[in-house]
C-alpha cells in the first residue's frame, strides 16, 4: 500500500508486505507501554529491486517490539508494533533514533532520522496523556510528530544531549553528504555536525534552534570515479561524552565524530564555558592516510593488503567508554577502521610520549582533475 504522502518511486516501484529485505540501523531498549520492562525500539528500512541495479531505497519504519517478560526465550517472538511507516506510508524513519522525556511526563518521546529520500530528523511522541501502546497508526491515536530540519541534507545519527549545560536536552546530530566532484555525486550541501536548541513553548511547537558546530565536511573523493550516485558519503555518527567521569553536569560535553568514508575521526571541544557559546576547537585525533600511509584511501590495495579492488578508507562508528570506576575515570575513544579490521584506542589518560597523537592537519584529498 502506498501513502498518499509517498514521494514518487522510480522504475515504477511499489510497496507492499513483501518489500524486503529490511534492515535496522539503530536501537534502543524502552518501556513504551509501561510495564516496567524494556520493550525493544528500532527504526528500519528496506528496499525493493526494481531491475538490474536498480533499487527503491523509500520505506522507513519507526517500531518497537514488546517485551515478552516471563514468556522470554529463544523462541518466543515479540509482539510487532509500527508507531510510523508501512502500511500507512512509506516516510518513516530508517536510520538512527535516540529517547528522551523532554516533556517530564514519565513517557519518553523519540527524536529520529530519515536518510533514504524525503530526509528529516523528527520528533515523534506517544499520544498527549498516553503511552506509546495505545497507538493505531490507522485508526488512531496517533504518534504527534513535528520536524526539527528537512534542510540539511541527509539526516545520519542523532544524539540527545545537553550540550551547553543550560538544562534543557538539545538534539546533536550529523548530515552524511557526498563528495560533490562528479555530476552524480553533487550535492550543494556540505557535510555538518550540527546541534538544535528545542522551542521555548515546547518540542512539538515552533522552530528548532539550529547551530552548525562543524561545517564543509567531505568524503575522499569516490575512486573510481562514479558511474552513478551515491558514491563516498561523510561524516559519520558523532557522540557527546564527558573527559572525566566525575565532571559530568559540571563541564560542557566534548564530541568525538567519526568522518566515515572522510577517513578521519574529530575531536571538538568547547571555546567557552558560556551557555550562550556554540563554538568548537575541532582537531583531527586519527586520519587513516596518517595511520596506514599516505593515499591509502585512494588507491587500489595491493595483495596482501585486503581483498582486491579494496580501499580502507571508512571509519566506523566511534564509541566512548571510561578506564576507571567511580569519578576519576577519563575517557577512551574507540575508533573502528572498517576494511582494515582494526579497533584503535584513544585515551585522554597521559601517557608516554611516544604514545601522543600528533594531531594531523585537517586537510581534505582534492577531487580528480578531469
Amino acid at each position: 500500500m502506498q501513502g498518499s504522502g509517498d514521494p514518487a518511486q522510480p522504475g515504477g516501484c511499489t510497496y507492499s508486505g513483501a518489500n524486503n529485505p529490511r534492515f535496522y540501523h539503530d536501537a534502543k531498549f524502552i518501556d513504551m507501554d509501561g510495564d516496567g520492562l524494556k520493550d525493544l525500539v528500532t527504526v528500519r528500512s528496506a528496499f525493493k529491486v526494481a531491475g538490474p541495479g536498480s533499487f527503491c531505497f523509500f520505506v522507513g519504519d519507526l517500531v518497537y517490539f514488546t517485551n515478552p517478560g516471563a514468556a522470554l526465550n529463544a523462541s518466543t517472538q515479540w509482539a510487532e508494533h509500527v508507531l510510523s511507516g508501512y502500511p500507512v506510508g512509506a516516510l518513516g524513519p530508517d536510520i538512527a533514533l535516540d529517547d528522551y522525556d523532554f516533556e517530564g511526563d514519565g513517557i519518553p518521546e523519540i527524536v529520529a532520522t530519515r536518510f533514504f529520500g524525503g530526509p528529516y530528523i523528527r520528533v515523534f511522541g506517544a499520544p498527549a496523556g498516553q503511552n506509546w501502546s495505545v497507538v493505531n497508526q490507522v485508526t488512531g491515536p496517533f504518534v504527534r510528530q513535528q520536524d526539527i530540519t528537512t534542510t540539511d541534507g541527509s539526516p545520519f545519527g542523532v544524539q540527545i544531549a545537553d550540550l551547553n549545560l543550560d538544562g534543557k536536552a538539545d538534539v546533536l546530530s550529523t548530515n552524511h553528504q557526498s563528495d560533490n566532484c562528479f555530476s552524480v555525486t553533487q550535492a550543494p550541501i556540505p557535510g555538518r555536525l550540527l546541534a538544535f536548541e528545542q522551542p521555548a513553548g515546547g518540542v512539538f511547537t515552533g522552530t528548532w534552534t539550529r547551530r552548525v558546530l562543524k561545517d564543509n565536511i567531505r568524503p575522499n573523493p569516490t575512486f573510481p570515479a562514479p558511474t552513478a550516485a551515491p558514491g563516498r558519503l561523510a561524516p559519520g555518527h558523532a557522540e557527546a561524552f564527558t573527559p572525566v567521569r566525575g565532571l559530568q553536569g559540571k563541564v560542557k560535553p566534548w564530541i568525538v565524530m567519526g568522518g566515515d568514508e572522510a577517513s578521519k575521526v574529530w575531536l571538538l571541544t568547547p571555546k567557552s564555558p558560556s551557555k550562550t557559546s556554540w563554538d568548537y576547537q575541532a582537531a583531527v585525533v586519527f586520519d587513516i592516510n596518517d595511520t596506514y600511509g599516505a593515499g591509502t584511501t585512494q588507491r587500489l590495495m595491493v595483495a596482501g593488503e585486503a581483498a582486491p579492488g579494496e580501499v580502507i578508507s571508512t571509519i566506523g562508528q566511534p564509541s566512548v567508554r571510561y578506564d576507571l570506576p567511580g569519578p576519576t575515570g577519563q575517557a577512551q575513544i574507540y575508533v573502528p577502521v572498517f576494511e582494515a579490521k582494526e579497533v584503535h584506542i584513544l585515551s585522554l589518560r597521559p601517557g608516554a610520549a611516544s604514545n601522543r597523537v600528533v594531531c594531523p592537519a585537517d586537510e581534505r584529498v582534492a577531487c580528480p582533475v578531469p
